[in-house]
């Protein structure tokens, strides 16, 4: 079950600091390409455009302790989503909807499997995936789950209850 769109907007305008206007179920998709945009929600809307952005395999916020990454590693995440064979824009509003949702549930641990790409040019959601959750006031850290570069843990903030 998922918020209205006006529980949507507040949720969002909480966690995202690139809020845009609420969206539908998934957002509107501008253009049909891997590089379409999606707005809403707690996700950074996806640009297109990854200049200036590290591809780097963990991620803290700034002011959180490195040793969340440690525990973060250690533990099992609650729930996981697959985005294997879906398009940039449709990762984006699934993994949306799916943080959404965790931090509904209170679930701070998630994994996010990205899949590592066929080659170089097809590893397309590997570094979207990463710029998004690094975008995401959301998302206080990050790590390669397991030594596997094709998914990653995830540590949420604790929703205000």
């Amino acid at each position: 079950m998922h918020k209205s769109d006006s529980e949507n907007e507040t949720f969002a305008e909480l966690f995202c600091e690139d809020f845009a206007a609420p969206h539908k179920k998934y957002g509107e998709v501008k253009g049909g390409d891997a590089s379409a945009t999606v707005g809403g929600g707690i996700l950074p809307a996806d640009i297109g455009s990854d200049d200036g952005f590290r591809d780097s395999p963990s991620y803290c916020a700034n002011g959180v302790d490195e040793r969340k990454l440690r525990e973060l590693r250690k533990h099992s995440p609650r729930d996981t989503i697959d985005l294997h064979g879906m398009t940039a824009a449709e990762a984006h509003a699934e993994l949306d909807v799916f943080l959404q949702d965790a931090m509904r549930r209170n679930i701070t641990r998630v994994e996010v499997i990205h899949g590592k790409g066929a080659s170089v040019q097809d590893a397309v959601l590997r570094p979207k995936t990463r710029k998004w959750l690094a975008g995401c006031a959301a998302v206080l850290a990050y790590c390669e789950a397991g030594g596997n570069s094709g998914a990653l843990r995830v540590l949420l903030r604790k929703t205000r209850r």
